[in-house]
């Protein structure tokens, strides 16, 4: 949280939205009647100059919503080098394990931890990590069977809490029983990664799906990341272009081949300038570029001018409206439901905006409704209205679900994404039969579109997400920050006792770890990574 530019409440929303999938008119109503139960682990993970911002916040909440139960969980240390404390109702204080307590763990565990019990009575450094009992934990199983010539001497509480841990790595990567999947420097060099990217969000989950292009380290890597997912988009848009106007333009199966190359290339084209103009020029550029690429065309007579731009521009401006939607972070939505509100909010935007294309149509080409028939204005109308409506009407689930599985809100927006494009393109083929002058093809062209462009925008958007996802994970793999299949990696580190599962995220298996690591120089992969299999 931010402090200096939102409120506590408005960072509680968004959080619920974001680790939830709770709309935010939903979350904000439950802060404000009070139905909540709020367990905040990490006060001190959050930075060090928020800290005392942060607290500031919470006691402000705390007084205006006295009635909301709050747990706050931090590191003493911390906590208690602030000036500003929490105005809280009790306080619980675990105490560290007391040497009576060691000695009896070490009694327990027999002669494979003598050597490791003589020198934790002699090293002052030893002694005061052990009274962690994770910790203490660590150190067994790090330590075991090592004789006391093996275990160097060290005075500093930093180099062997550092010395302490990559042994305790060593030791996991050696386990016996446990798959070799990936080198013990392939796996380092991806925590090592994995930890620098928690430390830097203040991050104690991680869950693949809310990777963000906060990731990249360069503005190359995310100007890159911009184009990708601007041309994926632009292609798709492109295709759904010529399969809607190709219709419109000509009754000849082969003419309409003709018109995919330069209407997709221009989607591709425009979709690269938008990352350098507003998204409306954009789109009206795409119908400049496809309108100079099939001049041909046009010169030959095949067909109009005017023609051609009355169904272009209205494919031109939804583009340019879509590229403009686009946002810079990745929102999975993985739970849908239906709204009445929002579906005639859309259907009653989606008519203005259809009224105003059989405007233009009329203006540029009132032949095509003379030859068709006037009453294809009001069924053009009513195509906008429904398929607006039905679109539109699937708002965010309020239903909490952190999912269990890795990745599972991406396969749910996939899920989303495939049933969107299943139901709908049947409806496209019932609206395509208006168009069709007994050519199947026509009919097929607009059901396709119909689902492609519902499939990319409905359910919240859940095709822009899937592409932005993709683009995400294939520009990280190619720099070598993830592998492949992370979510395989992730579970693989899961084994070696490094991290650890929470439903279907991860967290390291002590925040000290994650700090060692975190603080590890990272010079990224040798060659032996960079030319072995990575999946």
């Amino acid at each position: 949280m931010n402090p200096r530019t939102k409120t506590f409440v408005q960072w509680l929303v968004e959080e619920i939205d974001k680790q939830y999938q709770v709309p935010q008119i939903q979350g904000k109503t439950w802060v404000e009647q009070q139905k909540l139960l709020l367990l905040l682990d990490g006060l001190d993970e959050v930075k060090v100059t928020q800290r005392e911002r942060c607290l500031k916040a919470i006691n402000d909440f705390i007084q205006a919503h006295g009635c909301t139960e709050m747990v706050i969980c931090s590191r003493f240390r911390d906590y208690h080098d602030l000036a500003e404390k929490l105005r809280c109702q009790a306080a619980i204080y675990l105490q560290p394990l007391t040497p009576e307590h060691i000695h009896s763990y070490f009694e327990q565990a027999g002669s494979e931890l003598a050597n490791l019990k003589t020198l934790w009575q002699d090293d002052d450094t030893l002694q005061e990590l052990a009274t962690n009992p994770l910790m203490l934990n660590i150190m067994m199983i790090a330590y075991q069977g090592l004789s006391v010539t093996d275990l160097p001497q060290m005075n500093s509480l930093v180099k062997r809490r550092r010395h302490l841990f990559d042994a305790y790595i060593t030791r996991m990567f050696n386990r016996r029983g446990v798959s070799q999947i990936y080198s013990k420097e392939r796996s380092l060099h991806w925590l090592t990664v994995l930890a620098q990217q928690m430390m830097r969000e203040s991050q104690t989950v991680f869950l693949i799906e809310h990777m963000q292009p906060v990731w990249f380290h360069t503005n190359v890597e995310r100007f890159i990341n911009r184009i990708g997912v601007r041309v994926l988009v632009g292609l798709i848009c492109g295709l759904i272009a010529v399969l809607h106007f190709g219709t419109q333009v000509t009754n000849d199966f082969q003419s309409l081949i003709s018109l995919v190359i330069p209407t997709v290339m221009a989607g591709v084209l425009s979709g690269i300038f938008s990352t350098i103009i507003p998204g409306f020029l954009s789109g009206l550029l795409f119908v400049l570029i496809v309108t100079l690429m099939i001049s041909d065309s046009v010169l030959h007579g095949r067909v109009t001018l005017i023609t051609l731009l009355s169904p272009l521009l209205i494919n031109g401006v939804v583009f340019g409206i879509f590229l403009t939607l686009i946002r810079s972070d990745i929102r999975i939505v993985d739970q849908l439901k239906w709204s009445w509100i929002r579906a005639r909010t859309y259907s009653s935007v989606a008519s203005i905006f259809g009224l105003a294309y059989v405007v233009v149509r009329l203006l540029l080409n009132k032949e095509y409704y003379v030859k068709h028939g006037f009453h294809l204005i009001g069924v053009e109308l009513l195509i906008f209205f429904l398929l607006a409506g039905l679109v539109g009407g699937l708002n965010k689930g309020d239903k909490i679900d952190k999912g269990s599985l890795p990745n599972q809100g991406i396969w749910r927006s996939a899920t989303n994404t495939t049933i969107l494009f299943t139901v709908f393109v049947p409806l496209g083929m019932i609206f395509g039969w208006v168009y069709a002058e007994n050519q199947i093809y026509e009919a097929i062209s607009i059901s396709l579109a119909v689902g492609l462009i519902t499939a990319l925008s409905g359910g919240q958007f859940s095709g822009l997400v899937l592409i932005q996802h993709l683009t995400l994970r294939v520009i990280l793999w190619w720099k070598q920050y993830i592998p492949w299949n992370y979510a395989r990696f992730l579970d693989y580190a899961t084994e070696r006792i490094l991290l650890k599962k929470v439903g279907g995220g991860y967290i390291f298996i002590h925040r000290l770890l994650l700090e060692h690591l975190a603080s590890t120089p990272n010079h990224g992969l040798g060659m032996e990574a960079k030319n072995g299999s990575d999946d």
